[in-house]
């Protein structure tokens, strides 16, 4: 039977930058202080994404069972570690007063280390897509990746990581709304459809207010792109027949004294519709026809 390959338990984001020939030369394994550990200065979580009670309840995972997912450092200066990921891990750990943390130790220049960090903490399941964004936008940023190198190193297509970066255009306002999951990416990528901040925050407020599914928020963008206005009839310009039978009835109107119409079909024939109000005012037309 063959020996079983041993894991090197990095997980797929480092595995995809560091290669696997001499990796048992690229990593070691043991326990250090964690006063010894320095912050990820590329870190894509913000404060406010770390919850209190998840780091509590992992915090008592860590009392009663130990760190069992090592966290990845790097050597700097001194006896100094700078952390490449597991900054959850480690901030439970201190919350429950360890002292030592077990680390994989990874030899790896300024360079190297910086992509290790957001690749590795990209692949976290719980970072808010402004998180996400904004590790993107460092490593294109900071890196000089292109979007197209980012999406393979994370394995995603080119199109995600440009819809990712795109949220970052967005107004404050709906970036802390999809924080906190008061509207859902899918909505953001429709908002994100509008040029006008003020029609996207409209929107927003009517996702919010409406809680509108994604389908209905395209509906309503669409809307506010093309309002619909209310469209004049336009009377086609009258014509030289249409004026001259218009003149004869006003013509006849004022000399009978009375309402007259006149109706003309396409093919010329028409008649002519005098009103009356009674037998008097009939004989009263007739006079004036001069026909009694």
């Amino acid at each position: 039977m063959s020996k079983a390959k041993k894991h090197s338990g990095l997980g797929r984001g480092l595995g995809s930058i560091l290669s696997t020939d001499g990796m048992d030369q690229k990593v070691a394994v043991k326990e250090i202080h964690v006063d010894l550990i320095e912050p990820n200065p590329f870190q894509p979580r913000t404060e406010d994404g770390f919850d209190d009670e998840s780091l509590s309840e992992l915090s008592e995972s860590i009392k009663a069972q130990g760190v069992i997912q090592p966290l990845t450092v790097r050597k700097i200066e001194g006896k100094k570690y700078q952390l490449i990921a597991g900054e959850r891990r480690l901030r439970a750990s201190k919350l429950a007063k360890l002292a030592m943390v077990p680390v994989y130790i990874l030899t790896a220049n300024e360079q190297e280390m910086r992509e290790m960090a957001l690749v590795e903490n990209l692949q976290r399941k719980d970072l808010d897509p402004i998180e996400v964004a904004l590790a993107y936008q460092l490593a294109i940023t900071e890196l000089g990746m292109k979007q197209e190198d980012l999406g393979k190193r994370v394995g995603k297509p080119r199109s995600v990581i440009a819809n990712y970066t795109r949220l970052l255009k967005l107004p404050p306002d709906i970036q802390t709304g999809l924080k906190r999951d008061e509207i859902s990416f899918g909505h953001a990528k429709v908002i994100n459809g509008l040029s006008d901040q003020d029609k996207q925050l409209v929107l927003f407020e009517l996702i919010k207010e409406k809680k509108l599914s994604v389908r209905q928020t395209e509906e309503a963008r669409e809307l506010l792109k093309n309002p619909k206005k209310k469209k004049e009839e336009k009377k086609p310009a009258p014509s030289v027949n249409d004026i001259y039978l218009n003149d004869t009835q006003k013509l006849l109107r004022d000399h009978l004294q009375s309402n007259v119409s006149i109706k003309q079909k396409s093919n010329g024939k028409g008649q002519i519709v005098v009103s009356f109000e009674n037998n008097d005012d009939l004989n009263r037309i007739l006079e004036i026809l001069e026909l009694i």
